[in-house]
């Protein structure tokens, strides 16, 4: 994978920082949220960044899926990059909730995943590291609303960053 971008921990997080300042001078009202976010961020921080890094798709959701009868394909490796495994799945997770599917469907989907993924590449899947990276990849996501700037935007941000706790479940 020498073409490929090497994603770091220091890259995310000096990303995430950026977007966490803009959202909160946009939208003041959802300062609470992204500030307990921040904390959460910035505490586990510690955590990504310790795993072998692996080839990844890099823009991993549903959409990116074809199925048919018991063989699941991936499309569009386009966004390629290098990093931890955990970082794609956190991506899949996150795009799920924000397709607001049923929370039930979204966890099983999910844990079927992390299950297959855990079997093909014969090894764990830290949940800590997943979460760190489902907060990060979350954020990205709602920084959409603010940079989109679309009729009810910060409605939407707000309700997006309230549903945030439902991914300590995940």
């Amino acid at each position: 994978p020498g073409d490929l971008d090497n994603v770091s921990v220091q890259q995310l997080l000096a990303d995430f920082t950026k977007k966490i300042r803009k959202l909160g001078r946009a939208f003041p009202a959802c300062e609470p949220e992204l500030a307990a976010l921040n904390a959460a961020v910035q505490r586990g921080a510690a955590v990504a960044g310790t795993a072998p890094r692996r080839t990844l798709h890099g823009d991993f959701h549903i959409d990116q899926m074809l199925v048919s009868g018991d063989d699941v394909y991936l499309l569009d490796f386009d966004s390629g990059v290098v990093g931890e495994p955990e970082q794609d799945l956190a991506e899949f997770v996150v795009a799920l909730w924000f397709r607001e599917f049923d929370p039930a469907l979204a966890r099983g989907l999910s844990m079927g995943l992390i299950d297959a993924y855990r079997a093909a590449a014969r090894r764990d899947v830290c949940f800590d590291r997943l979460r760190w990276y489902a907060w990060v990849e979350y954020l990205v996501r709602a920084y959409r609303f603010y940079r989109e700037q679309k009729p009810g935007w910060g409605r939407s941000l707000q309700q997006a960053l309230l549903r945030l706790p439902a991914l300590d479940a995940v």
